[in-house]
């Protein structure tokens, strides 16, 4: 008499099989399935060498008087960048990191100070649907911050190093990505 399995043994056949087959779709991503990073943060890849733009040369009135002078943004930034294995040359060459910083100030809080620092990753990029090349940001990364205006240099050096690390780390996991 031949083996024949009960209607149980199939129910039981058929559901393992089912958990097995969706266990091996959930674990898909584990296995080495590329994640759907965004655009913006992809446009960071494999990204080695940069130049710098530290606010067009003209820092606000209140970075000055604070001692954020653009020779010394310009030398943490590079000194980070550099630490960090990217090349940061002279020119025109891109992509270029484009820094920029806005203070906000408010009369009823005259020892206070908001600020907001920038980093555009400016490349040469082409659109398509207009068949023409442009120099457009392709990333940009922000971080602000309000301090006294005693404590805005620390401040502002603070949000700039965050800045840099969200940029160096982004720019690895879009290169393991792309």
């Amino acid at each position: 008499m031949p083996f024949r399995p009960s209607r149980r043994a199939w129910c039981v056949t058929a559901v393992l099989a089912i958990l097995l087959l969706a266990l091996g779709v959930m674990a898909a991503p584990i296995f080495g399935q590329r994640s759907n990073l965004p655009d913006e943060l992809l446009s960071l890849a494999n990204i080695t060498k940069v130049t710098l733009d530290v606010n067009g040369g003209a820092l606000p009135e209140e970075f000055l008087e604070a001692g954020v002078t653009s020779e010394k943004l310009t030398g943490a930034i590079t000194k980070r960048l550099t630490d960090a294995g990217y090349q940061v040359v002279d020119g025109d060459a891109r992509p270029r990191l484009v820094f920029t910083a806005l203070v906000l100030t408010d009369a009823s809080v005259p020892d206070t100070l908001g600020f907001i620092v920038f980093f555009d990753v400016v490349e040469d990029v082409r659109l398509h649907r207009l068949e023409r090349d442009f120099t457009l940001p392709t990333s940009t990364l922000s971080a602000h911050g309000v301090r006294s205006r005693k404590l805005l240099a620390e401040g502002v050096m603070q949000e700039l190093d965050r800045t840099l690390d969200r940029f160096i780390e982004w720019g690895k996991l879009a290169t393991q990505n792309q």
